[in-house]
């Protein structure tokens, strides 16, 4: 997926990288469509329940 900025298109993938893990947690807990939150965690061999809560205590561990 690319994104036009300034007249120039980015793409996806180099926003995310500059993100804060806390922000990509933000944005996965607020991904409405089942069927993206399965498919991201299927990515890492996992089921969305478990995925969204190792998300959530990566992040929690890293911040503290």
């Amino acid at each position: 997926m690319m994104l036009k900025c300034a007249g120039r298109f980015v793409l996806l993938w180099h926003i995310i990288q500059r993100l804060p893990l806390g922000v990509l947690t933000r944005i996965y807990d607020n991904i409405r469509s089942n069927q993206i939150r399965k498919k991201t965690a299927q990515e890492f061999s996992l089921g969305v329940p478990v995925f969204n809560s190792w998300m959530t205590i990566i992040t929690f561990a890293r911040n503290n």
